[in-house]
Formats: C-alpha cells, structure tokens, sequence
C-alpha cells in the first residue's frame, strides 16, 4: 500500500503537472481567448497539487511564460497575478501541512545525543528508535524510581515523545530540572502542531535561561535560543515583538558567525533574520531584503519547505503593500 501512495503521489505532483503543461502547448495554437478563460480556474485547481510538492511555482511561471502570455498576453497578465496569490495561499498552508508531517520518531542521532551512551539507557532509546515511545517512558519511570538521578532522562523521553500528554508532563518537570535547549525542543513540539502561543512561552524561558547562564553555556546554546524566538515572533506575527525580533535575529546571527559555526547553521538563522523582515516589515524594500535573505539562507543549506513558506507570505504582503 505504502508503493501505491508513494505512486500516486508522484503521478499527482510530478507528472500531472507536466502533461497539463504539454497539453496547453499542444492546444494553445487552437483555443479561443473565451475557452482560455476556462482553462485558467483548472489550472488553479491542479496547482494547488502542485504546490504541495514544492514545485508549484515552477510549473506556473512555466505555463504562464511559455504557453499563456505569448497568445493571451493581456488576459494571463491579470489572471496569473490572482492564479501567484492563490498559489501564494496555498504554500502557506502547506507550511503548515509540512509542520504536521514532520516525523514523530526521533532520529538515531537525536536520540544518542539527548540521551548518551549510558548502557542502562540502552532499551529505552531502542523504544524510542521505533517509535514506541511509552515503553521507554515506563523503563525510564522505573529506572528513575530506583534511581533519582535518571529522572533527567525521563524529562528528555517525555521531550522526545510524539504525545501532548507525555509533553505536558515534560512542561511540568521543566522548572525543577529543566535545561534552556529541553525547554527550546519541547516549544519545538508546540511550534509543529501550531501551539504558537505556548511555543513562544517555552522559547523566551529558554531564551531568558540561556542569556542568564551565560558563560557557563557554549555561544551555541545561545544562539540557538534567540534564533527560535526571533522565528516563532514572526511566524505568529506578534507586531509588537517587531523590533525585539529584529535584534534577536541579528544576534543569532553573529553569535553563530563568531562561534565558527557550519555555513548550514549560519544560513538558518540568516532565513529566520529575513523571515522577520517579511513579516514586520513597512516597506517593499525591506520585505525583498527579506525575501533576498531567506534565499542567501537557502543556498546557505536552511530548510527548503520554510523558504517557501517564507516567500509566499511575502507574497501576500507585497501584494497588500
């Protein structure tokens, strides 16, 4: 079953585009303005599809380029502006489609780097590799019954569990034995299912920790934590954290540039600095500063589906503006 989805899938979003693409060339020649009028909503309908798969914007700058504007100039040229805004919307929620499919099982590396190499962790973190996260909970609820100190490991599987109970229990622990990057991951968590609210919240604790403890954490850690503030300010679009946003982004910047770190690392929060601009910003030049940021991110190695998100929300915004 799993092949035939896989199939259809890139039937749905690969090929189908393609073969509407060819068939508009191959009848282009023949139709009359009025029957183009009747293609352009079709068209809409099949690129949100398309769109879903990322190459949306491809396929309609394609179509409308090369087989619309050079027989239907005039109409294409007030149509496409509404067929780029829907396909805008429809990135946008795909944005948040990407959130809820992110994979609920923790990888190898994560699980090994949130709870070491202790050979007493070794069936709770195989548990967790296949993603049957209350088992390693009840062996960690054991272990850190006979063992206090282990109840820091069952914080981490609770963090690391697909389950809003298991992170509610998390949220509970957190002020007792929390640290500044289990109360970033577990906002992380909120942030996938749209919990913006709660998000932020667990994000400026981590962020207000880290900024605390300062020289006992690596510039990393800290990093790390104004970058996901900056993000989450945008992405809930909390106009009155605009300019808080704007030097956390900055900071992130030049705290991961400082610290040496990977060009991927420096490119994420590069894309959040431009997503901030797009959001909060008062002008067409600064929101294409934005839109110029989040593709130097890009190229950079930051997360592909978010620049999407990114550019469409610009989109709408320029389209306001």
């Amino acid at each position: 079953m799993e092949g035939k989805g896989t199939l259809s899938k890139v039937v749905r979003w690969v090929v189908a585009p393609i073969l509407v693409s060819h068939a508009l060339e191959r009848i282009a020649p023949t139709i009359s303005l009025m029957e183009v009028s009747a293609i352009l909503p079709y068209l809409a309908h099949f690129l949100k599809f398309a769109a879903y798969a990322g190459i949306g914007g491809l396929v309609l700058e394609g179509i409308i380029k090369e087989v619309l504007m050079p027989r239907w100039g005039d109409l294409v040229s007030v149509e496409s502006a509404k067929l780029r805004d829907l396909l805008a919307e429809t990135i946008s929620q795909r944005g948040l489609l990407v959130r809820q499919w992110e994979p609920a099982v923790p990888s190898k590396d994560e699980i090994d780097k949130t709870l070491g190499e202790d050979p007493q962790l070794k069936k709770a973190k195989k548990a967790l590799l296949v993603g049957d996260a209350p088992q390693a909970i009840a062996i960690l609820e054991d272990l850190a019954a006979r063992k206090p100190e282990h109840e820091r490991d069952l914080l981490k599987a609770l963090i690391l569990s697909p389950t809003p109970t298991d992170w509610d229990r998390a949220r509970s622990l957190l002020p007792r034995i929390g640290e500044p990057q289990q109360y970033s991951r577990l906002g992380y968590n909120y942030w996938v299912k749209r919990d913006l609210a709660t998000a932020i919240s667990l994000a400026e604790t981590a962020h207000r920790l880290a900024v605390e403890e300062g020289a006992k954490r690596p510039k990393a850690q800290l990093a790390s934590a104004k970058n996901t503030l900056a993000y989450y300010y945008a992405d809930a679009e909390v106009v009155e954290k605009a300019d808080e946003a704007r030097h956390l982004a900055d900071d992130a910047i030049r705290l991961r540039r400082e610290e040496g770190q990977n060009e991927k690392d420096v490119g994420s929060a590069l894309a959040t600095l431009g997503y901030v601009k797009i959001t909060f910003g008062l002008s067409k030049e600064i929101v294409e500063e934005g839109i110029r940021d989040c593709e130097d991110g890009r190229r950079m190695g930051a997360r592909n589906d978010l620049y999407f998100v990114h550019v469409a929300r610009a989109q709408l915004r320029l389209a306001k503006m």
